[in-house]
């Protein structure tokens, strides 16, 4: 069944979004990182998000149907060229926000959910220590570490979610 919305009611959802952190990270999330290439980081977060927000069921264009993803996405993901770097951690930051708010919800018992934050709270960490290392705000030693501790998680991830290719992973 579809509710009919008026214009005033509308624009009372946006505002509330707007106002709502939780929310605000969630719709972000929803719309993906803002850079002009394809980027795997949707295919894996944004696009299993809507599949997950409606329930499950029929695929849309831009719905992840199955948790199980390529390792080349992820690969491609975990080594994005560092212009991208700003704008994928502004995206990253709102994806862990939408995760982490989908588990405080009914949602939150949902197991791939907690990973799916686990996995972006690490692609985050990796990405804030590169550059970090890049400005020499940490050293080299905190950088190995700050990867190492990423890697193991993305691995552990991975080990549960990849599938070898087995033909081209994604075309949007």
């Amino acid at each position: 069944m579809t509710t009919t919305i008026t214009s005033t009611g509308k624009l009372e959802i946006l505002r509330t979004i707007m106002r709502n952190a939780d929310l605000y990270d969630i719709v972000t999330a929803l719309r993906g990182p803002d850079i002009d290439v394809k980027c795997s980081m949707k295919y894996l977060f944004t696009a299993r998000l809507r599949y997950i927000l409606r329930g499950g069921g029929m695929a849309l264009y831009g719905i992840r149907m199955e948790p199980k993803v390529m390792l080349t996405a992820l690969a491609t993901a975990v080594t994005m060229p560092p212009e991208y770097t700003e704008p994928l951690v502004h995206y990253l930051h709102h994806v862990v926000g939408a995760f982490t708010s989908l588990a405080q919800l009914t949602l939150g018992e949902n197991k791939e959910i907690m990973d799916l934050r686990m996995l972006a709270e690490a692609m985050l960490n990796l990405y804030n220590s590169a550059k970090e290392y890049e400005n020499k705000t940490i050293s080299e030693d905190e950088y190995v570490a700050a990867v190492d501790v990423a890697m193991r998680v993305i691995s552990k991830w991975c080990e549960e979610y990849c599938m070898e290719d087995v033909e081209e992973w994604w075309d949007g």
